[in-house]
This record gives structure tokens, sequence and C-alpha cells, in this order.
């Protein structure tokens, strides 16, 4: 990036910390604001049948978290976005980031770049839904995102990988490399 869009980023970007728990959106709001997470771990889950919570997206130091179809089509989503960890955030608004792509083209290459990257993720994500034997599902979910197997609660790994925390808690007691997940 260009100094005099460093700069800008500099004047424009805020900060927030956020308690554990928190949330950063609800269901049936529009995403205003693209965060990067500096420190913490946060998630995004649906309400479904009988209000159970399905957990669809992790993200944790490094990443950048929004609602893509929200933000960009600035509908309603119906995702919730909570905090599972206090969070040290970074963030603009959407309109800061529609003047960033119109005033500094440069930064469309970085735009690029950023879907590029969460576009494998959710490939890789997407990927977990479609194993068939729950056995598999966990053993993906602990050989790529080995990172998150000790720091996200085993209720949001059983509902992220389809499957209830008895069937969960069995798999991780059965030997299917139990130390590396624990209940939080």
């Amino acid at each position: 990036m260009s100094p005099d869009l460093v700069n800008h980023f500099y004047e424009i970007v805020e900060q927030k910390e956020t308690e554990k728990k928190s949330y950063l959106l609800k269901a049936g709001k529009i995403c205003q604001n693209v965060y990067y997470i500096k420190k913490g771990l946060i998630r995004c889950y649906l309400k479904g049948k009988e209000e159970e919570e399905i957990t669809t997206w992790f993200m944790k130091e490094g990443d950048i978290i929004m609602l893509p179809a929200s933000l960009y089509k600035q509908s309603r989503n119906r995702q919730y976005i909570q905090c599972l960890e206090k969070c040290e955030l970074f963030y603009i608004s959407r309109s800061q980031l529609d003047s960033i792509y119109e005033h500094y083209p440069e930064f469309n290459l970085t735009g690029r770049l950023i879907t590029q990257k969460y576009n494998a993720l959710l490939s890789r994500y997407n990927y977990i839904t479609r194993i068939r034997r729950m056995e598999e599902r966990y053993r993906h979910f602990l050989d790529h995102f080995p990172d998150l197997a000790n720091r996200v609660p085993a209720k949001a790994i059983a509902s992220f990988l389809g499957m209830s925390v008895y069937h969960f808690s069995r798999l991780r007691h059965a030997g299917h490399k139990s130390n590396h997940c624990q209940p939080q």
C-alpha cells in the first residue's frame, strides 16, 4: 500500500474492545462495519429450529470479519457475530471502505487477495459439512484448524461439525486426538 493509503487508514480506523460473549452483530440487523481481529476469537452462527445455534464460521487474530451479503447489499442478515473471548478489534465502516476503493485503486488488489483468502477458507469450511462420517469431520477439523480446538467451546465445535455435543464428546474421548480438544 502506498504511504498515502497507509496514512488514510491511520486517520479513519477505529478501535474497539469487547467482552466475552458480547455481540458485534445480531440477526435482523444490517452489517455496517468491516472488522480486523487484533486479539480474540469470534464465531458466526444462525438460529435453527427450536432456536438451536448452528455455528457457521470461526475467526481469530489476523482475520477480517463481516457479513458480505449484508454489508454490500445493506440487507438484514440472519446471522449473529459473537465474541467467544475478549477481543481487540480495528474497524472501518462500509462507506469508508467504498471510499478507499474509489480513491485508492491500488486497494482493489488488496481486496481481491483478501477475497481469495476467505473464499479458500470458506471452501475448507464447506468441505467439512459434506463429509459423511462424523469421525472424518472431526479429524478434518483437527487437521485443518488445530489452533481452534482448544479455544472454541465444545458446543460450538459440535454445532459447526453438524453433530450433537454428545456425539462430539464421544469422538473426542474415543481417542481421536483427544488431547487436542478439551471442553471449556
